[in-house]
């Protein structure tokens, strides 16, 4: 029996669009600040010297050459969007004010935590909605299989990713190929293979 050791799951990053939106205004040569902690992490302080009128794309830039495990970007009407790295439950991003008066967080208009989703997967998951991925598949990449058929023979095999499939279900037909003498399935009340 080829089983998964944790259940699969399905989920999304934590995600926060700000409330305002650009033209920001920070005061050339004035330096505002949050604090991110982002999955649980250390505090990591953003810190954006004004230039007087700024952009959501000028901020994002300085916020993701500052952080690590968090991206910023502009949402579809100006404002800032920050979302981590990772998705799930344990995906999370919490926002502290700085200064008052120079306090960054206020002047995007950002919540004070956010938290991932995370839902049981299904054999129609797509692989890179896996809570356990921390970057996508993209097509071509492989993912290398080894283990020992139930005869004892040492089994290797690599599943090319969106050529031999992209979901739960296509990575464990694949198993079950490789795997001759068991039977590979997904076990959908318990999220194993």
């Amino acid at each position: 029996m080829l089983t998964a050791s944790s259940p699969f799951a399905s989920g999304t990053a934590a995600s926060t669009t700000g409330a305002l939106s650009e033209p920001f205004s920070i005061p050339s040569g004035e330096t505002w600040t949050m604090e991110l902690v982002v999955n649980g992490g250390a505090p990591e302080e953003v810190s954006i010297v004004g230039t007087g009128s700024m952009t959501a794309s000028d901020i994002a830039a300085q916020i993701n050459a500052q952080t690590d495990h968090v991206d910023a970007s502009v949402g579809s009407g100006g404002e800032l969007v920050l979302t981590s790295d990772k998705s799930g439950l344990g995906s999370t991003i919490a926002i502290n004010p700085g200064e008052a008066g120079l306090d960054l967080k206020a002047a995007l208009g950002l919540a004070d935590f956010v938290q991932g989703t995370e839902t049981p997967a299904t054999g129609a998951t797509d692989l890179n909605d896996l809570t356990t991925n921390l970057a996508d598949y993209a097509p071509g990449e492989l993912i290398s299989v080894s283990g020992t058929d139930a005869d004892g023979t040492a089994v290797g095999g690599l599943f090319e990713y969106g050529v031999d499939g992209t979901t739960v279900d296509d990575l464990v037909t694949f198993l079950d190929g490789q795997f001759a003498g068991a039977t590979a399935a997904f076990n959908a009340s318990t999220g194993q293979i």
